[in-house]
C-alpha cells in the first residue's frame, strides 16, 4: 500500500464518528461499514494528501494505485475518497483509464452496494457520459450485460444525471 493511501486512511480513521457511522449504516440498509466522516471532510483530506504528495503530477501508473488501494478498504469512506480523487484530479482527462479502473472495482467486488455505485455514477460516470460519450457509451453497453449487479446498474444510473440525456432517447 502506498504511503499516501496509508496516510489518507489513517486521517479518515482518526476522524471516526460512531454516531454518524451508525446513522449512515442504518440509512443505507446494506452491509456497509462507515467511519462517519462527512464528504466535505473527505474532500479536504484528499486535497491535503494531494498537496503533500503531488500525486497528480506523477505518472498514471503511480496515480492509479491511490484510488485502487483506497477502494479495497472495508470502509465506505476511503472508497468515496478514491472517487473524489479521480473527480478532482483526473476530471474527464483519462476516460478509458477511469472506466477500466471502475470496471475492475466491480469485478473485484470492491463496490457491492447502491450507495457507492450511485455516488460513482454521479461523480464520475455521468460527467464522462456528457463529455466523452463515445468512450462511455461503449463501456456502458458492455457493462449492461454484466452478471455483476452493481456493474450493470452503473451502466444505467449515469443517464439519470446526464446533462445530454436527450441525445440518448
Amino acid at each position: 500500500m502506498y504511503p499516501s493511501v496509508q496516510s489518507m486512511i489513517q486521517v479518515l480513521e482518526d476522524q471516526h464518528n460512531p454516531d454518524k457511522a451508525r446513522w449512515l449504516e442504518n440509512y443505507v440498509k446494506h452491509d456497509i461499514q462507515s467511519l462517519g466522516v462527512g464528504i466535505p471532510d473527505i474532500r479536504k483530506i484528499v486535497r491535503e494528501i494531494e498537496r503533500e504528495d503531488q500525486l497528480s503530477n506523477k505518472e498514471m501508473d503511480v496515480q492509479i494505485h491511490l484510488p485502487k488501494d483506497l477502494m479495497q478498504s472495508v470502509y465506505t469512506k476511503p472508497k468515496l475518497a478514491a472517487i473524489l480523487y479521480i473527480q478532482l484530479y483526473w476530471k474527464t482527462q483519462y476516460p478509458q483509464q477511469t472506466l477500466n479502473l471502475c470496471a475492475n472495482w466491480f469485478e473485484q467486488a470492491w463496490i457491492t452496494g447502491w450507495n457507492v455505485t450511485d455516488w460513482l455514477c454521479v461523480r464520475l460516470l455521468s460527467p464522462l457520459l456528457d463529455q466523452r460519450p463515445n468512450v462511455a457509451l461503449s463501456a456502458f453497453q458492455e457493462w449492461n450485460s454484466s452478471p455483476v449487479l452493481w456493474k450493470a446498474r452503473a451502466s444505467l444510473v449515469p443517464f439519470a444525471q446526464s446533462k445530454t440525456l436527450a441525445n440518448y432517447e
